[in-house]
C-alpha cells in the first residue's frame, strides 16, 4: 500500500484529469455527431446507422468487465510489473489514437463504419477501465479522490466544449456541407487524446502488489474466461448496486438521447444549420464545465447523498418549467390541439 500513501501535489490532480479530454470527448464528438455524420456524408440510412451504435453497447457489454478483469490481475504479469497494471494500457492506446481519425473518412461502406466504431469501442474500453480505478491505486484518501474525481469532470466539461465549438470553426472553413469537417475534426482529437493520455501517464502511478497479490491464481483455463461474468452477475445481489445501476442508466441514457437527436433537431426540424447546433452544445458544455467544480465542493460540504438530493432537485424543477413553457406557449398561440394531446398524455 505504500503508492497509495504518496503525497499528491497539484501536477498530480492535472494530470490524472487529462485523460478525460478522451473519456468526455470521444464520447461527446461520437454522441453529438456520428449519426448525423453517417446519414449525411457516409449514404447510410438511419437505421443502418443506429445498429451500428447498438453493436457497438452489445460489444461494450462484454468488452468492459472483461478488461476489468484483465486489468485486475495484469499486475501478475512481467508487463504488468514494469509498466503497471492500470498505466500499461494508457502508454498502449496513444498510438491508437490513430485510428480514431479513420472513423470519419467518409463514403465508406457499412461494413467499414462498423468495424471501425467496433475496434475505437474496444479501445476506449481498454483504456477507461483501468483508468477510472487508478485514483484508488494512488490514494486511499476520500477527499484526494473526490479531488481527483472533480478535476477529471472538469477536463471532460472541458472536451465536450471542444467536441463541438471545434467542428463549428470547421463548419465556417470549410463549409456546412463539407464532410472534411469530421476528418480533420478527427485528427485534431486524435492528436489532444495522444497527448492526453501522455500526460497521465507521466504524473500517475501504480499502488504496488503485495508478494501475495502477485502469486498467479490458479483456475481452470473455462473457469478463467466466465469468471469475470460470474462475479459482474454476483455484484446484482447488492441493493446499492443496483440502485446506482439504475441512477448511471437513467442518467447517461437521457444525455446520450439529447445529444444524438440535438443536431437533427436544429437541423432538420428547426431547418437551421451545422454551426447554430455546434454553438448550442458548446454554451451546454460550458455551463456544465462551470457547474462541475461547484458540485465537486458541494459534495466535500455536504456528502455525495445529500449532493445527490440537491442535484435531483434541480433536474425536476427543470423539467416541470419546460412543461410550463409548452403549455403557455400553446395557449397563447391558440394551438390547442397541443394543449389537448399534452393534457391527455398526462392523464
Amino acid at each position: 500500500m505504500e503508492s497509495a500513501k504518496r503525497k499528491l501535489t497539484w501536477k498530480n490532480f492535472i494530470g490524472y484529469g487529462a485523460t478525460d479530454l478522451f473519456g468526455g470527448g470521444f464520447l461527446a464528438v461520437m454522441s453529438a455527431w456520428m449519426l448525423y455524420f453517417y446519414t449525411t456524408f457516409c449514404g447510410i440510412s438511419p437505421i443502418a446507422a443506429g445498429s451500428i451504435i447498438a453493436i457497438a453497447r452489445i460489444v461494450d457489454a462484454i468488452a468492459s468487465p472483461t478488461m476489468g478483469y484483465i486489468t485486475d490481475t495484469f499486475g501478475r504479469t512481467k508487463l504488468g510489473k514494469k509498466f503497471g497494471k492500470r498505466r500499461f494500457f494508457l502508454l498502449l492506446g496513444m498510438p491508437l489514437m490513430a485510428l480514431y481519425a479513420l472513423m470519419w473518412i467518409a463514403g465508406m461502406g457499412y461494413w467499414y463504419y462498423l468495424v471501425t466504431y467496433l475496434c475505437m469501442e474496444f479501445i476506449a474500453a481498454m483504456i477507461l477501465i483501468p483508468y477510472e480505478t487508478l485514483a484508488s491505486e494512488m490514494t486511499d484518501n476520500f477527499d484526494e479522490r473526490t479531488k481527483l474525481s472533480a478535476i477529471r469532470l472538469i477536463y471532460s466539461g472541458l472536451a465536450s466544449t471542444l467536441a463541438t465549438y471545434v467542428p463549428s470553426l470547421l463548419f465556417g472553413h470549410f463549409g456546412k456541407n463539407s464532410p472534411s469537417v469530421f476528418f480533420f475534426n478527427g485528427l485534431i482529437f486524435a492528436a489532444i487524446f495522444f497527448v492526453a493520455l501522455f500526460v497521465t501517464h507521466r504524473t500517475t502511478w501504480d499502488r504496488k502488489e503485495t508478494e501475495s497479490e502477485q502469486e498467479p491464481e490458479k483456475v481452470p483455463f473455462l473457469q478463467s474466461i466466465t469468471k469475470p461474468f460470474v462475479s459482474l452477475a454476483s455484484t446484482f445481489r447488492i441493493k446499492s448496486f443496483r440502485q446506482h445501476l439504475l441512477i448511471y442508466i437513467c442518467s447517461f441514457t437521457a444525455m446520450d438521447m439529447l445529444s444524438a437527436v440535438f443536431v437533427y433537431f436544429i437541423v432538420f426540424a428547426l431547418n437551421k444549420d451545422a454551426i447554430l447546433a455546434a454553438n448550442l452544445l458548446t454554451i451546454c458544455a460550458l455551463l456544465q464545465m462551470i457547474c462541475t467544480p461547484l458540485y465537486g465542493w458541494l459534495v466535500l460540504k455536504i456528502g455525495p447523498s445529500n449532493s445527490m438530493k440537491v442535484a435531483y432537485t434541480f433536474v425536476v424543477a427543470g423539467v416541470a418549467r419546460n412543461y410550463i413553457i409548452i403549455f403557455h406557449t400553446a395557449i397563447f398561440n391558440g394551438n390547442s390541439s397541443i394543449c389537448i394531446s399534452l393534457h391527455n398524455w398526462i392523464r
